[in-house]
């Protein structure tokens, strides 16, 4: 299994628990906004989504560190 199949497969579980971070429980609440956004003219498209799911997950649950602290 490759990197980003074995990421991917991570993420599609972090969004099958609704996002959930005890931290920041907020980005659960904007990720599921951006998916289905409430104003019509809004739209990402799926690779947009997955990128931030990605960045997100990366960020919060793996812990790496900040683009400044690099």
């Amino acid at each position: 299994m490759q990197l980003y199949e074995a990421l991917s497969l991570r993420v599609v579980e972090w969004r099958g628990k609704s996002y959930t971070h005890d931290l920041y429980p907020a980005i659960a609440e904007i990720l599921e906004w951006a998916r289905i956004p409430d104003v019509p003219t809004f739209r990402l498209r799926e690779p947009q989504l997955r990128a931030l799911e990605t960045y997100w997950y990366l960020r919060l649950l793996e812990k790496t560190a900040h683009i400044f602290d690099l």
